[in-house]
């Protein structure tokens, strides 16, 4: 079928009103306080619609409200970076020592380590601590978390505050960590490679990465409520407030997570509609509104060929990517304080989907796979991820247990995560004091089953090595076997 031809079935078969229904239904279920969407295609809006409130005065979530948008900020840095690449000015192939020669991995040789392993997170970085550091360090509390803060700040932990990206670049070269394996052999999501991106876009582009990206970016696609500070969102009308839910209580907070050489990987602020507009550009190779905003090669390199196209999701230039329903789906999510939120487009079929809710610790992907469900002719719960049970028994479970090392929390502890088997040899992955059933996929994958209807669970996939585990992925995170007595 023709890209015109499918475009204008899919427009024709989504159903705002199930739409409408299912987020009401999972708003309702999750106790989020404010949600807001934005469809768009070929010929322009689907949906766009707020749900319930933005703060504690209740004003309403409204289509333009701006929200966090949380790491679907480390597209928009990839693509200032493949746009500096068209400008002839960088190459992905260019070392990163060229533009922090102090950046060292430990075991890898300091030319090897390129622009474009930190782009989809193959330079070998396991998970580390930094980002943890900055939050603490760089947050104005609210009076709930004083008490953590004053414990975690004073317990020892912080090496540094964390206030530039060369911080970052210091704590990668001392080397208090086991890395992976060799750049490009191992993808393990890390902030802090788009971080010191962001930091080689300031120094190619001749201005800062929030001038270049507002210049090439935003004001080209009329993204005129898309910022990238907390001040500037508040010259706004409207803005959100940040929910969290502490036990039984819903907190709400007007004081934003900080992390500031972390800018471009987690910090954005956005609206459904802004966003839509970006994915739908890439969704048409750089095209929107018949003006070509991006290069079309920019798309490629981000998305394109050079990434396998399957139903097991791959990880391209800051967007994970895989094909389901017949087409390939190009998205991101993202969680910070206070944020919840996923997005992306159909690659080459110009529809793009946002969700922004302003509740952490919540799971906006159901929601952007509900629309994504009506466009492709789905049913609308179900999951868009690559992993499906084989409703048969884990052969050999005890070979799967283990203890696994999580350094990204910072807690010194090499045991903060555990595959165990109980008594009638179900595997159970216990981790951040949260208990779930794996269930056996085939081969060494798994799914972890979510604990509550409409809510995604992860695949869960075990790396072996003379016959044991010695990693494992969660998501898109690699946590290594414990050495360390």
């Amino acid at each position: 079928m023709a890209q015109t031809d499918w475009a204008g079935a899919a427009a024709g078969r989504f159903d705002a009103q199930a739409l409408e229904a299912y987020i009401q239904q999972y708003q309702q279920q999750e106790q989020i306080p404010g949600i807001s969407v934005c469809v768009t295609g070929p010929q322009g809006v689907l949906f766009e619609k707020g749900f319930g409130k933005r703060n504690d005065k209740g004003d309403p979530m409204t289509a333009d409200t701006i929200q966090g948008i949380g790491s679907m900020s480390k597209s928009i840095t990839a693509a200032c970076i493949a746009l500096l690449v068209s400008q002839g000015k960088m190459s992905f192939d260019d070392p990163i020592v060229r533009y922090y020669p102090g950046f060292r991995i430990p075991g890898t040789p300091e030319n090897s380590i390129l622009i474009r392993h930190l782009l989809n997170h193959t330079t070998g970085l396991p998970p580390i601590p930094v980002l943890e550091w900055s939050v603490y360090s760089n947050t104005v509390p609210d009076p709930w978390e004083e008490e953590d803060y004053r414990r975690f700040l004073g317990s020892g932990k912080v090496q540094s505050p964390v206030r530039r990206v060369e911080d970052i670049v210091d704590y990668i070269g001392q080397g208090q960590y086991e890395p992976l394996g060799q750049p490009g052999e191992y993808m393990s999501y890390s902030n802090e490679c788009l971080a010191v991106l962001c930091g080689v876009i300031d120094q190619v582009a001749g201005m800062s990465f929030e001038e270049f990206s507002t210049k090439y970016l935003f004001e080209p696609l009329g993204m005129d409520h898309t910022v990238h500070t907390v001040e500037d969102m508040r010259r706004f009308p409207r803005y959100t407030s940040l929910y969290t839910l502490e036990g039984d209580t819903m907190r709400c907070s007007d004081n934003w997570m900080e992390a500031p050489p972390y800018r471009g990987c987690g910090f954005i602020k956005s609206t459904p509609g802004d966003m839509c507009k970006y994915y739908g550009m890439l969704a048409n190779g750089g095209q929107y509104q018949g003006r070509q905003v991006m290069p079309a090669c920019c798309v490629e390199w981000m998305v394109g060929k050079p990434f396998a196209e399957t139903e097991k999701m791959e990880y391209c230039f800051a967007l994970e990517k895989q094909v389901y329903g017949g087409q390939t789906l190009c998205f991101h999510g993202g969680a910070v304080k206070g944020v919840s939120a996923h997005g992306g487009f159909i690659k080459d079929q110009g529809f793009a989907v946002t969700v922004l809710t302003n509740r952490g610790g919540v799971q906006a992907t159901p929601i952007w796979g509900a629309a994504m469900n009506l466009l492709l002719g789905q049913p609308v719960e179900r999951s868009t991820l690559f992993a499906r049970p084989c409703g048969q028994p884990t052969p050999q479970p005890s070979l799967w247990c283990g203890a696994f090392y999580d350094n990204e929390e910072g807690d010194g502890s090499p045991d903060s995560l555990y595959v165990v088997e109980n008594q009638g040899g179900q595997l159970l992955l216990r981790h951040g004091g949260q208990t779930a059933p794996l269930r056996w996929c085939g081969a060494n994958l798994f799914w972890m089953e979510p604990d509550r209807p409409l809510v995604d669970g992860k695949p869960v996939e075990f790396y072996i090595r003379q016959g044991k585990p010695w990693a494992v992925r969660i998501g898109v995170r690699m946590y290594q076997v414990c050495t360390r007595p």
